[in-house]
């Protein structure tokens, strides 16, 4: 066998050298994908959060809304009771109040 001499040791020295430098590099690497893993997953969360908040205000005007729907069968009976002429104008009234109402919340007809 050979001898080692000097060069070949500095070789080997170097090499080590940069083996441990591209290990400290992709330590590095490895550590800000964590970091961007970690960051994603907080804002997905956020995001998350905000639907949970709109789903939950949806379903809190849906439910007012079929309360009123469940009292338009007492309101239609009460209108049959009337006379005619006061059926008609009520009928008027609430279609021209509703229509104001549409525009105004909606700015279209």
């Amino acid at each position: 066998m050979k001898t080692v001499t000097e060069n070949d040791l500095k070789k080997v020295e170097e090499k080590i050298d940069k083996l441990s430098d591209k290990i400290d590099k992709i330590t590095e690497i490895i550590n800000q994908l964590a970091i961007s893993q970690v960051e994603t997953k907080n804002e997905l969360k956020g995001e998350i959060r905000i639907l949970n908040e709109t789903v939950k205000g949806i379903n809190t005007r849906l439910d007012s809304q079929d309360k009123a729907i469940q009292k338009i069968p007492d309101l239609a009976e009460k209108v049959g009771e009337l006379k005619n002429w006061k059926q008609i104008a009520i009928i008027v009234f609430t279609a021209t109040v509703t229509s104001i109402a549409w525009i105004l919340r909606d700015g279209k007809i």
